[in-house]
């Protein structure tokens, strides 16, 4: 949320304030709250720092493609913006590389997640003070009447360009200023009086209100709304399977687990049988059976029912029971082992026979009518004997039983992988746009994209999920960058910024759809949100192709 707002605030301002200007604040913004976050007593403060902190980080995105396209050549204005993309690769691969290394530490008491929050704020405080040694984009300064401003930065970026020679002449001199919006000259003007700051922010929020009118105007409303219908279809896809894919994975990993579980819990009579590392196995049902010389390890079950199942010689160790119901069964010797929990387990007309439960980490449940039988002895017995007088027992700090096991960190691996596929596409892009149109460059890409979703569907491994990502993120990269460039070849200077802005609002938008359809339905028909994203990124191809030619032979505005 704190990015949606931040994009259409922050680009609109750059082409009113100045893109150095914005790019500066915005950084500061983010860094500074992303770093406070880092240190938040509570989850309330957490939400807004990392509020104010994403509007920081939308203010940054608006403007930095923008601010290059205006140093670049018409001729290599692609490759270069599509070579800068390497950059935002190159921070994905240290967040998730970083990520790897210290998440799973134990830190102590300042936790492993802090640190982590702490130190991905820093490049955000680096590119702030890396900015103040940049200089403003000359197209901004003349499209303001300021040429002494543009006409000096113009021979310092000449003469960076020309270090490496003895002697270089700057032939510049004199520029002739478009008075387009010579109204607007001195409008950034600082200092003054309270009254005379609050005039000129009344009249930076005009212009700001003028530019959003302007982009929907005859001129622009027809590529501003097929930009934004791009943009949104991107990140709805985009977004959406990339946050989502752990659960993804998890649904695949432990589908053929849940169906061999099955098969194995359907016979009459499973004995001489261990299980080990069963995750998700939600809404079984168990009726006139006898579970008899079995170990669950590591083991989660959820809403299940046992109805008239005999338990005899059962192992339970480092396992999750969570809402199931025992009705008219039997526990005859059963073992709840170490770290074993129960969550909302109810036992009806159930005996105990035998049952050892020194390892049974946390329960909480209740027993209705509990049979004939020796409860038993220790915990689980004095829980039994609680719950039938009626006093509910529930016990706090409930450890989750992490079925993933010793591969929880394969998260954060498998995320360096998918960011670095991305290098590909960038390299693509570079190449693509050079010899191309870039709107059927863009096209393309996203066509691709949407083939290459398809394969989720087929795919049932871990390491062909993490595959498929891969070839997504390699072949949607290319769009992404075109977007950047696109918005700088079909809008003029002072829409620059605001428009890329507009886009990126509509881009958060389908990031927040994206994610929140991706978790409604992950769980409970992952087809669903992979032909919905499919759909939508073959709509937003179809929308590239009309878009204006642009080739490395455009000329901004």
């Amino acid at each position: 949320m704190g990015m949606l707002c931040g994009s259409y605030t922050w680009g609109g301002f750059a082409d009113v304030l100045g893109r150095r200007f914005v790019l500066i604040g915005s950084l500061t913004v983010n860094g500074l709250f992303g770093a406070i976050s880092a240190f938040s007593p509570n989850i309330s403060v957490f939400i807004v720092c990392r509020f104010i902190s994403g509007i920081g980080v939308g203010g940054s995105l608006p403007v930095i493609f923008p601010y290059i396209a205006e140093f670049t050549l018409n001729k290599y204005r692609g490759t270069y913006m599509s070579l800068q993309s390497f950059f935002w690769t190159a921070g994905r691969l240290v967040c998730a590389g970083v990520a790897w290394l210290i998440l799973p530490l134990d830190t102590g008491a300042f936790h492993s997640w802090r640190l982590y929050i702490f130190l991905s704020s820093l490049p955000a405080f680096c590119g702030a003070l890396l900015y103040l040694l940049l200089p403003e984009s000359p197209r901004y300064l003349l499209e303001h009447g300021r040429k002494e401003k543009a006409l000096r930065n113009l021979r310092l970026v000449h003469t960076i360009n020309h270090f490496h020679k003895r002697k270089s002449h700057f032939l510049i001199k004199s520029i002739r200023v478009d008075a387009v919006h010579a109204d607007e000259v001195g409008v950034v003007k600082t200092g003054g009086s309270l009254s005379q700051r609050w005039t000129r922010f009344k009249g930076h929020v005009r212009q700001l209100m003028s530019h959003t009118r302007e982009l929907y105007s005859r001129t622009y409303c027809r590529r501003t709304i097929l930009m934004s219908t791009i943009l949104f279809t991107l990140s709805f896809g985009s977004y959406g399977v990339l946050l989502w894919y752990p659960s993804y994975v998890e649904q695949v990993t432990n589908a053929d687990k849940r169906s061999e579980f099955s098969r194995f819990c359907h016979r009459s009579t499973p004995e001489n049988v261990s299980l080990y590392d069963y995750c998700g196995c939600d809404g079984a049902s168990f009726s006139d059976q006898h579970f008899s010389n079995t170990r669950f390890a590591n083991f989660q079950l959820n809403l299940a029912d046992f109805h008239n199942v005999r338990f005899t010689n059962v192992t339970f160790t480092e396992s999750l029971l969570e809402s199931c119901n025992f009705t008219n069964c039997t526990m005859e010797n059963v073992v709840f082992g170490e770290g074993t929990q129960m969550v909302r387990v109810g036992w009806y007309a159930t005996d105990f026979v035998g049952v050892n439960v020194t390892g049974l980490s946390s329960c909480e449940g209740e027993v209705i009518g509990r049979g004939g039988g020796e409860v038993g002895s220790g915990e689980f017995g004095e829980l039994v004997r609680v719950l039938e007088g009626g006093n509910a027992t529930s016990c706090e700090g409930v450890r989750q039983v992490e079925c993933e096991g010793e591969e929880s960190g394969s998260v954060y691996r498998d995320l360096f992988f998918v960011a670095a596929s991305a290098s590909v596409g960038n390299i693509a892009s570079a190449i693509g746009v050079y010899f191309m149109r870039r709107n059927y460059w863009m096209a393309i890409s996203m066509f691709a994209s949407t083939a290459s979703v398809f394969l989720l569907y087929v795919a049932h491994t871990e390491v062909f999920v993490v595959v498929v990502l891969c070839l997504f993120t390699a072949l949607s990269t290319p769009a992404w960058n075109d977007t950047s460039l696109l918005n700088s070849d079909l809008y003029p200077t002072h829409l620059r910024s605001s428009s890329q802005g507009m886009h990126l609002l509509f881009a958060r938008i389908g990031a927040i759809l994206g994610t929140n359809v991706f978790g409604v339905f992950i769980h409970l028909n992952p087809a669903v949100p992979i032909l919905l994203t499919a759909c939508l990124l073959l709509v937003g191809s179809l929308a590239a192709l009309p878009l204006p030619k642009t080739t490395r032979k455009t000329i901004l505005k």
